[in-house]
């Protein structure tokens, strides 16, 4: 099944690949490379996921999913990092909905978590 899914990612390289792989998987992904501008693309739109990058530059992908859920968004809500999910516990007090995907990942394990 087809899902609209935001990638919010500063890496430029690396959400183009993903934007890639997913529409090969026959999603239909937009890339965010700020904050900002995935709060503007939260507003606008229902999502059916919402795959963050922790480290945005300016802001987290925890204040992504703080917007999102703020927003009422339905979405599956999604962060990525490099670092341990335990590092940064504090910060995801409350945001038990939250799914953690370790980076790098296999595409096999998105896809798993995309449902």
């Amino acid at each position: 099944m087809s899902k609209s899914v935001l990638i919010v990612e500063d890496d430029t390289l690396l959400g183009e690949t993903l934007h890639t792989m997913l529409s090969l998987l026959e999603h239909n992904p937009k890339v965010c490379t700020t904050l900002a501008d995935a709060k503007t693309a939260i507003t606008e739109q229902n999502w059916d996921v919402i795959l963050s990058d922790y480290s945005l530059g300016v802001g987290t992908g925890v204040d992504v999913m703080n917007h999102a859920i703020a927003a009422k968004s339905t979405a599956t809500l999604i962060i990525s990092s490099g670092y341990e999910r335990a590092q940064f516990e504090e910060q995801l007090k409350g945001l038990d909905q939250v799914l953690w995907l370790n980076k790098p990942y296999k595409i096999d394990e998105l896809v798993k978590l995309l449902g």
